[in-house]
């Protein structure tokens, strides 16, 4: 399996998390509220964090030593945050380059993990319960992939002296090659409804 597929559909999620057009509506989040500007910032900064499962996969591709080119393997892991604490990561992967398929099922829980969003250079703590859930599904070729996927759950956050409890329940559908990416994700963040359709050069 070649090292760029994994890295593509990496980077494909974290230009599609970066590019969320909210609105105003949508179910409330607990404690302090994020504008829709507020939330796109603060995703951002998850996706930066390594959430939503793509340093799960080590953004290179690479199962665990020893796993062969066809398996399903458990993962455990604690991640370390940017700028201090970490993200627990418990789930499985599934792998199969004779079918030209990844699926991931993979729980993060955040703990005092600490990061500082590119965009604007806000620092952002996300910590504790709840936590959030990544259902993905690719399949590849040696050019091009698919892949569709849900993230649902929660994120406990505080930044600039705020703090709440922002829900997230979000789906995505993209496909691509070494060059483009296209999709749609939908859903809700922070009590902003999104969606969106975008072709990203990548």
């Amino acid at each position: 399996m070649q090292v760029f597929r994994f890295r593509i559909a990496a980077l494909a999620l974290a230009l599609a998390f970066g590019l969320l057009a909210c609105s105003d509506d949508g179910p409330a989040a607990s404690g302090d509220q994020l504008s829709p500007e507020e939330a796109e910032v603060m995703l951002e900064a998850l996706v930066e964090a390594g959430g939503f499962g793509l340093g799960a996969v080590g953004f290179t591709g690479s199962p665990p030593a020893g796993v062969a080119a066809s398996t399903q393997f458990d993962i455990s892991e604690t991640m370390s945050c940017p700028e201090g604490g970490s993200i627990d990561v418990e789930g499985s992967i599934s792998v199969d380059e004779a079918q030209e398929a990844l699926q991931w099922t993979l729980t993060q829980t955040h703990r005092n993990c600490q990061v500082s969003s590119s965009s604007d250079g806000s620092a952002w703590l996300f910590d504790g319960s709840p936590s959030v859930v990544s259902s993905f599904n690719m399949t590849f070729s040696e050019t091009a992939f698919s892949m569709q996927g849900s993230e649902e759950g929660g994120i406990a956050w505080e930044s600039g002296g705020r703090s709440g409890t922002c829900p997230i329940s979000v789906s995505y559908d993209f496909s691509g090659t070494e060059n483009t990416l296209t999709g749609t994700i939908s859903g809700t963040v922070c009590g902003n409804d999104i969606s969106l359709s975008e072709t990203v050069d990548i």
